[in-house]
């Protein structure tokens, strides 16, 4: 290796050692409140805006509505899922809710066969088909 080529090799391993460290800090002081010097000085707590509020919202499920195949899906998707989260996802084509329900299976684990993922694609398409 040639005199320049090394010297630019160790002043980029410079830069990124100095990189790594900087970064570290940064990540390490992050949130914590600056210490002083002195250890005779006092670090005071910083100003509350008021009391705490505590709000308890009720837990209700909406129902899921009628179509065909509803109890294969409450039974084999809300082991899982909410009501509410298939309740709010988009409307899609047959073919995409096929996608998202192959996917539980493959991915996630599912125990599904192939007969009862179509039966759950298929009230998903008619409840939240487009």
């Amino acid at each position: 290796m040639s005199g320049g080529r090394r010297w630019t090799v160790g002043f980029l391993i410079v830069l990124l050692a100095l990189g790594a460290v900087i970064s570290y800090a940064g990540i390490q002081g992050a949130g914590r409140p600056v210490l002083p010097t002195n250890a005779d000085e006092r670090v005071e707590p910083l100003p509350t805006t008021g009391p705490v509020v505590r709000i308890d919202l009720p837990h209700e499920e909406p129902e899921l509505p009628p179509g065909p195949n509803r109890e294969q899906f409450r039974n084999a998707c809300t082991v899982c899922h909410s009501t509410r989260l298939v309740l709010t996802q988009p409307r899609l084509p047959a073919k995409k809710w096929d996608e998202v329900v192959h996917k539980m299976v493959a991915v996630y684990g599912a125990p599904l066969t192939r007969d009862e993922e179509h039966a759950i694609v298929g009230y998903l398409a008619t409840m939240q088909g487009n």
